[in-house]
């Protein structure tokens, strides 16, 4: 019983964030960015060290404007 309330309120949850995120886009387009995963987001993409030639690498390929996602809801 415990499992099917936890399922319940995740299944609840997951869905009011996809509604306030729908809410909060309007259908409008996302930057281009490099490929998020689900829960890390883009976590693999950041850069670690020189900063600066990492961000300029990602914007020379996505472009001026970038999406970089730390989670994913």
């Amino acid at each position: 019983m415990f499992s099917a309330i936890a399922i319940s309120l995740l299944v609840i949850f997951y869905l009011r964030r996809f509604a306030l995120w729908q809410k909060r886009t309007r259908g409008r387009p996302l930057p281009p960015g490099p490929r998020s995963f689900p829960l890390i987001g883009n976590m693999f993409s950041m850069p670690i060290s020189r900063i600066w030639l990492g961000y300029r690498e990602l914007c020379s390929k996505y472009g001026e404007r970038i999406l970089l996602v730390i989670t994913k809801p």
